[in-house]
Order: C-alpha cells, then structure tokens, then sequence
C-alpha cells in the first residue's frame, strides 16, 4: 500500500469516465460514469455474496469486493468506445 495516494488520485478520474458503450448501446439517455457503475457493480457483488453464502457457500466477499471495484479499471484509460470502434473497424483493431 505504499502507493495509496496515486491509486486514490486515479480512482478519483472514474468519477469523470463517461460509460460511453452503455450509450452507444441504446442507454436509458443518461450517461453514467464509471465511479457510479463500480459503486453499483459492488452493492450487487455483495448482495448475491450474501444471498450464495446464506445457502452454504464459501465465497469470499472481500476479495469479491476488491474485484468488483477494480473489474474495469482499464476504462479509465480507454473507455467503453473503443470496443464498439474495433468491432466496426477490424483494420484499427489490429
């Protein structure tokens, strides 16, 4: 943890990351960001964590939660648009 600051300063630009592909792929008309779709990606990890542990599973919600925090941490340097422009233009892609 001996980088903690830099990490805190660059999950802090999630909050400005537009999920771009949500859009393109016919979005309620509003954009959210990735801060807000890492936030609900974890309420939901740890509630299905709860429901699957309550039937006798043994999953491990903290590392779950550190999964579904970080699971697109890549977006902040690419965002969602550049999948939907490698799908339409395999020339770029490669």
């Amino acid at each position: 943890m001996e980088k903690i600051i830099e990490l805190i300063n660059l999950l802090q630009v999630s909050r400005a990351q537009p999920q771009y592909g949500y859009a393109i792929a016919g979005g309620n008309g509003r954009i959210g960001n990735l801060a807000e779709h890492h936030y609900l990606v974890t309420m939901r990890a740890w509630q299905i964590c709860e429901l699957v542990n309550s039937k006798g599973a043994k999953i491990d919600t903290h590392k779950v939660f550190k999964f579904s925090l970080l699971h697109d941490i890549g977006e902040l340097f690419g965002g969602d648009i550049g999948m939907y422009y490698a799908k339409a233009n395999p020339v770029a892609r490669n």
